[in-house]
């Protein structure tokens, strides 16, 4: 809870809105954040998300610096870009492209729920794509 509180101390004003803006620390997003995926979501992609989704499953040292070295390798290796990768994979674990760093939000979150919360959200970023 500590943790949680320190990350959001500087993006939240009232003890309430740390519920509203930092729900999904605790459970399943309720919705995600339409316009990026519209704009990011490349179905043709995915495959390459999946790829992303079993390297943050692969860490073992699970903390915010070695998330970002992986992400930013993955990046790198599959030449999307940060602009494409970082917007689906804070909506992906948070629903939201609000909040603190995705790093730390995937730390605070875990790996097993972090992998979970991956795999239902491209199958969410299809369909909604597939309805546009």
């Amino acid at each position: 809870m500590e943790k949680f509180c320190g990350l959001m101390k500087e993006r939240v004003m009232l003890l309430p809105e740390f519920w509203e803006s930092g729900y999904y620390f605790f459970e399943p997003i309720k919705a995600y954040e339409g316009k990026p995926i519209r704009k990011k979501w490349k179905p043709d992609r995915r495959e390459k998300f999946e790829t992303l989704r079993q390297s943050i499953k692969a860490i073992d040292n699970f903390d915010p610096e070695t998330i970002e070295t992986v992400v930013k390798a993955f990046v790198e290796e599959s030449e999307l870009g940060f602009g494409n990768v970082l917007p689906i994979l804070r909506i992906g674990v948070s629903g939201t492209m609000k909040g603190p760093s995705i790093y730390e939000i995937i730390a605070l979150v875990g790996k097993e729920e972090t992998d979970a919360r991956l795999a239902i959200a491209y199958d969410a970023f299809d369909a909604m794509k597939a309805t546009v």
